[in-house]
């Protein structure tokens, strides 16, 4: 997260508006495996289909 982190910055400060946005939806990605409830439902899913 914080490598997304640090990619979004540079990328920011030199006008790279894609690779921020990029940089940033990883970041969201990141931060939603933080939450509880969406690491429940990965492993719900996962042990659905196995």
């Amino acid at each position: 997260m914080r490598a997304a982190h640090s990619i979004k910055g540079g990328a920011a400060s030199v006008g790279l508006e894609a690779i921020k946005t990029l940089a940033h939806r990883l970041e969201d990605i990141f931060k939603a495996f933080y939450s509880d409830e969406v690491v429940a439902n990965l492993i719900r899913h996962w042990k659905a289909h196995l």
